[in-house]
């Protein structure tokens, strides 16, 4: 039997992710492992060090990373936070 894609994913705690944290919703195939924290953390720890394979991510600064030539990250449109911040 073939064993489970093993992902670490950080992400804020939002209640529309919480049941998949949680492993309420299952990812059959999958054993994600959720970093919870808050943004400037998580965004900061991404940046510097790449802690783990999936994360939430701020736009301005993947834009201003690629522009720089740097092609380290891929961007997905899926868009966790619903919070308008202006």
């Amino acid at each position: 039997m073939a064993q489970d894609l093993q992902l670490t994913i950080g992400i804020s705690d939002y209640d529309h992710v919480r049941d998949l944290r949680d492993g309420r919703v299952e990812t059959p195939g999958v054993d994600l492992r959720f970093f919870a924290m808050p943004i400037p953390q998580l965004f900061g720890r991404f940046t510097t060090y790449r802690e783990w394979d999936i994360s939430e991510f701020g736009m301005g600064k993947y834009v201003a990373l690629k522009s720089q030539g740097d092609d380290s990250i891929t961007a997905i449109p899926v868009f966790p936070s619903r919070t308008y911040r202006h």
